[in-house]
């Protein structure tokens, strides 16, 4: 229904400012006044517009705080809402208050409604529902004083911890029946069957690839390259559930070390099935990864294909761009992304293939990319490959997302 809303403000990636302000326009009277904010605000900003986009990261200024603040909203909308998982964060802080509650200074606290939009609610455990529940329905969670449940209280019981040495520390989540039936009314959820009725289908594979081809000297110094990590991975190939999420998360700057060496091992031949793939074929292709490394390396060896690329190192103009001509230009055949930079907030339905050469241990961001061809104004299928080094951290990696995609398919259904 139309709630009247005049005055809205928006926080987002900063990758997606532009396309709210597109979308907005494609339903809002003409007349309105929306104003993109791509810079901090100073003391003498004057605001022009009554719909304001900004993105997340422009709220750990002060001086914008401020300006923000001065303002009432009829409407916050805050897209991609899991930025806000930490109470410490200062974005968190911003829209929630200091201590979560929406009192003091709070832009959640100076808005009539707030809305808070996320594929993902708690990208890897329970725990990271708390800031949301304690700020915009604390009666849910009532603690055993009666007030609403701190943290500590909320994550000792929907939350599977281990003491150790240095505190304790979240492995996993429990007694999450409990909590959604206590989250009743709280969220909507709605699937993209039901939104989107004519969306076709996703089909999501795996494509286990040889080194076979590589030469000796080069296998043999791949290998030896950090013979540590990758005992650890042989230590971890028969651990499962909270075991493995456990070891991962010990030995995570050792694993790292070995991903980022699995990514480049493998990197020759994803690119030779890539370019197999892609010749004489009329459709444009989506890539992610990780690692700088490894997306420099596919823009230099896929020139042919006009390549555009998207990575952490890109400005917020610099990626609105990318992603537009990959939209828009036909001779632009490649999107290469960074799961992290580019897997939110942007539309990619150019493309009905994607390639995963490196994949991201939270099941959530691995969908949220992926989602970027299948979504709104998505005709075709599309297809999802996962290329996996048999016998590597890729084996691992597999194992964690299972377990923690069976774990968040116990609490939001």
């Amino acid at each position: 229904k139309n709630i009247g809303a005049k005055n809205v403000l928006i926080i987002c990636p900063a990758v997606a400012r532009f396309n709210w302000q597109r979308e907005i326009l494609r339903w809002v009277d003409p007349s309105s006044s929306i104003e993109v904010i791509t810079s901090k605000l100073g003391p003498n900003y004057l605001s022009k517009g009554n719909w304001l986009v900004i993105s997340h990261d422009l709220l750990t200024d002060a001086s914008t705080q401020k300006i923000l603040w001065k303002r009432d909203w009829d409407l916050l909308i805050v897209d991609e809402a899991h930025f806000l998982k930490s109470k410490g964060a200062k974005r968190t802080k911003a829209v929630y208050g200091t201590h979560c509650d929406l009192k003091g200074k709070s832009l959640a606290g100076k808005a009539s409604r707030t809305w808070i939009l996320t594929g993902t609610p708690a990208p890897n455990h329970t725990g990271e529902l708390w800031t949301h529940l304690r700020a915009l329905y604390p009666e849910a969670i009532p603690g055993v004083t009666g007030k609403p449940m701190g943290e500590t209280e909320f994550q000792t019981n929907y939350c599977a911890l281990e003491e150790t040495n240095w505190g304790t520390r979240i492995v996993g989540s429990k007694d999450m029946a409990q909590l959604r039936s206590k989250m009743d009314g709280f969220f909507l959820r709605r699937l993209k069957q039901n939104v989107l009725k004519d969306l076709p289908p996703v089909t999501i594979d795996s494509i286990p690839i040889s080194l076979t081809k590589m030469d000796g000297e080069d296998m043999n110094r791949s290998l030896k390259a950090h013979p540590d990590a990758i005992h650890l991975a042989d230590a971890a190939k028969n651990m499962s559930g909270d075991d493995l999420i456990k070891f991962m998360k010990e030995h995570a700057p050792e694993l790292a070390t070995y991903r980022r060496h699995t990514g480049l091992l493998k990197l020759p031949i994803c690119l030779e099935w890539l370019k197999t793939e892609m010749a004489g074929n009329p459709n444009k292709f989506i890539v992610f990864a990780i690692h700088h490394e490894v997306i420099d390396k596919i823009v230099e060896h896929m020139a042919a294909f006009n390549p555009v690329k998207i990575d952490g190192r890109d400005s917020p103009k610099a990626r609105d761009a990318s992603a537009q001509a990959f939209m828009d230009n036909p001779d632009c055949k490649l999107f290469v992304g960074q799961i992290a930079a580019a897997g939110t907030a942007l539309t990619l339905t150019a493309a009905k293939d994607v390639a995963f050469f490196e994949a991201d241990w939270v099941p959530a961001n691995n969908y949220q990319a992926l989602s970027r061809s299948h979504r709104f104004t998505q005709t075709r299928g599309v297809v999802v490959r996962f290329l996996t080094l048999p016998n590597s951290i890729d084996d691992i990696i597999s194992r964690a997302l299972v377990r923690k995609t069976r774990e968040l398919n116990q609490l939001f259904g």
